[in-house]
This record gives C-alpha cells, structure tokens and sequence, in this order.
C-alpha cells in the first residue's frame, strides 16, 4: 500500500512459481522467454520450412539445409535481437548455439539456443560506508 497515494502498489513483478530458479519467479523473465521461443521458432520455420535436410555434404540448391546452416540461421537472430535490446550478449553465447537431428526422429533437428534474456530491474540497493 503506498499510503501517501491511499492505493494499492505492485513493487516487484514476481509470480508464483515453485521453481527454484528465482530468475523464473520473475514475469519479465517469463514473458521475455515466451518472446524469445516464439521469435526463434517463427525465423527458423519460415527460413526453413519445406526445405530438406542435407546429412553429409554442402547444399547445392536453396532447397536444402544442413544442421550448421540452421544453427548459423538462429545465432544470426541472436545477434539482431541484441542490437536491439532483445537478447543479452549474443557473441558471449555463440559457442552454446548447437543443432542436431533427432537421434528418434531422422526428419527432425533439435536447435539448442541459449535464452539470454535481458533481466527486470526492481530495486538498487546502495551500500555505502563513512569516510
């Protein structure tokens, strides 16, 4: 309650998660990595979509994709969310940005991305001492 105003405040964005991860007790957390999934799944579905995938060899025609060419295609977005504040350090992750065929599904590649969400601000604490 802010009494000077009489009204109910919310000071902190934090859900009810039971996670013990406190970052995902955080809903800009949340919907930033809810944004990011989707913004990742929309660039490589449209990117790729009816394309097929090349196991060994380069790509000839742009109808083909290898593994390197989607994990490249997912870093490359990394890289422009960055520029614009959607995406925490792109280059300090690049290293994490993997993709592998399913060892289950032969049709299917799994894109592991790193989620370097930009983190809400809610307090600054100031610690000082006399001098």
């Amino acid at each position: 309650v802010d009494e000077s105003a009489g009204a109910l405040v919310v000071l902190s964005g934090k859900t009810t998660s039971a996670s013990t991860d406190l970052t995902l007790h955080d809903w800009g957390t949340i919907r930033h990595l809810d944004y990011l999934r989707a913004a990742f799944n929309a660039r490589l579905t449209a990117l790729f979509q009816g394309a097929n995938l090349r196991r060994n060899g380069t790509p000839r025609t742009p109808n083909t994709v290898t593994v390197d060419g989607i994990r490249d295609a997912a870093y490359v977005l990394a890289l422009q969310l960055d520029a614009v504040d959607l995406y925490d350090g792109a280059e300090a992750f690049k290293s994490g940005f993997r993709a592998n065929i399913d060892p289950i599904v032969q049709t299917r590649v799994d894109c592991f991305i790193p989620m370097a969400v930009i983190r809400s601000l809610h307090q600054i604490g100031i610690v000082g001492a006399p001098v």
